[in-house]
């Protein structure tokens, strides 16, 4: 089962590099308030969690599903593989995180 009302889940790899690239960002009560353009972003805390863990280093599909899990506990009736890509999804269509080659 999916997140309700998310986009579809991006087709990635579980090896699949994720990198977060901003050219700002607030953090307040851990949502973070990102600057990608000229587009402002108010994210959930999974989200910013999801930002922050991709800022500084690479991270694997599976290895950020893991930080999260840890961060946050295992969604109530969704698959943690389907909820970590549309999650993804979401961040990759606003420019915030980007799947490398």
């Amino acid at each position: 089962m999916s997140l309700p009302d998310f986009p579809s889940p991006v087709e990635l790899d579980d090896g699949a590099r994720l990198r977060s690239e901003v050219d700002d960002f607030i953090e307040r009560d851990g949502q973070l308030l990102v600057l990608k353009g000229n587009d402002l972003t108010l994210l959930s805390h999974v989200a910013s969690a999801a930002v922050l863990a991709t800022m500084d280093e690479e991270q694997t599909v599976v290895s950020l599903a893991e930080i999260l899990i840890d961060l946050y506990g295992v969604p109530e009736g969704v698959d943690p593989a389907i909820a970590i890509r549309q999650i993804v999804a979401v961040l990759v269509e606003r420019g915030i995180v980007h799947a490398l080659p």
